[in-house]
Parts: structure tokens; sequence; C-alpha cells
């Protein structure tokens, strides 16, 4: 978790715009360090979920989420942030937005740890537009 309390895991979670016919070259591209499915990514795209990718030497798993169409997924890809580090840029949704997906995701599943990266979120993060939150989480 870059924004909040820092846990052990050994993935990563990336929002991607896949099309169908971007599915062989993906799979092409990754397939010789990880394992990688296209019925996986085919069915992710059916159904707005996601996929993942496992490296083979480390066993690092990468869960791919389809940006969805709708109002808050356009909104928080609009508010994705760039920030650096072990000196590479990478881009990262918001603290607000990783915040209400996780609270999204504690709704659906009930799953402990979402609920906590939230919180965490909250307790080390000092500067979070409280009204944005608000908004959005009464939204979803």
């Amino acid at each position: 978790i870059f924004f909040g309390k820092p846990r052990l895991t050994h993935d990563f979670d990336i929002v991607v715009e896949i099309k169908s016919d971007q599915i062989q070259t993906l799979v092409k591209t990754f397939g010789r360090d990880f394992y990688i499915s296209a019925e996986s990514i085919r069915d992710a795209l059916d159904h707005h979920s996601m996929f993942n990718m496992i490296h083979f030497d480390s066993g690092i798993k990468v869960d791919f989420w389809m940006l969805r169409d709708d109002e808050f997924d356009k909104k928080r890809f609009e508010r994705r942030q760039r920030h650096t580090y072990s000196g590479r840029e990478i881009i990262f949704s918001s603290p607000e937005d990783i915040i209400l997906k996780k609270l999204l995701w504690f709704k659906e599943s009930e799953i402990e740890k979402h609920l906590e990266d939230a919180l965490g979120i909250l307790e080390i993060q000092l500067n979070l537009d409280l009204d944005y939150l608000r908004k959005w989480a009464k939204k979803l």
C-alpha cells in the first residue's frame, strides 16, 4: 500500500483498458516470464472483472482490473497521480479513490484487509479531500 500502512503482499493491482484484439499481443509479450491466460483475459473483458498473471521466477502476482465504463471509474482515472518510487515514475490512483475502491471491495467481499487498508490510508494521509470522499461514499 503506497499511501497507507504497509502489509506483506506479493501482488500489484493495475487498472487497464484492454480491447479483445489486444489479448494475443498481451499474452505473447508477457508469456515468457509470466503465467497468463488468454481465456481469463476474455472472461475479464466479458464480465468487467479482473485477470492476473504470475511471474514464474518470483511468484509475484499482478492483478489487472478492467476499467469500467461508469462515472466513478472515469473520475478516478482522471484523478490518477504520478509518483516516484525507487527511482521510477509510477502512476497511482489518488489516495481518496483507493479508499473508496477499498470500501467497495469490502462491501462486496467482506474481506477485512480492504477495510484495514482504507483505514490505514485515512490514518496516514493528512491532506485528504474529505468533501470528495463524502460525495462519492454517498453515491457508491
